[in-house]
Order: C-alpha cells, then structure tokens, then sequence
C-alpha cells in the first residue's frame, strides 16, 4: 500500500514501556499507515534521546556510573583546542 499525504497521525519519541513488543504493537494497531521507531527510555540510559543525538557534541558527557548526561562548558575545550593546533587563543 502506497500511503499519499493527506495530514496522517505519526508519533516521535519516547513511550512508557519496558516491552519492545508491546511498543510496536501499540504503534502498528494505531499508526499502520506511519509508523515509527520508539525509544523506550526505561530500558535504559542509551533508550534517552538526548543521549542518542548528542553522543558526539563537543561539550556533551554520559555519565554511566550516575545514569545522567551533562554539559561541560564549551570555551575551556574550545581554549584547549586552540592551544593544540598552536593558535595560543590568539
């Protein structure tokens, strides 16, 4: 079946199941024509969006040991890398 836009439902993002299989059933049985990938963030840390699409951000560090993401401040890296390619934050 070939779906044509006419304004159908989707989803995105985060549902609140520890059931990968119920998760997509949910999805199937109420969004066939668009369905989607769901995170399940209660599977765990790498479940989080956050922590998927921020995995290489400079400024970004996953904490495992206490489960969380967090932002280090951007101009020390920003002053280290400068300080590696020689610029010597000139």
């Amino acid at each position: 079946m070939i779906a044509k836009p006419m304004f159908l439902a989707t989803a995105i993002g985060s549902m609140p199941f520890d059931d990968p299989g119920r998760a997509v059933d949910l999805i199937l049985s109420s969004l066939p024509e668009a369905p989607h990938w769901p995170q399940l963030p209660r599977l765990g840390l790498n479940e989080q969006m956050e922590i998927q699409f921020s995995e290489h951000m400079p400024c970004a560090v996953i904490d495992r040991e206490k489960n969380r993401r967090l932002l280090r401040r951007l101009r020390p890296i920003l002053r280290k890398l400068s300080q590696v390619n020689g610029d010597r934050g000139r």
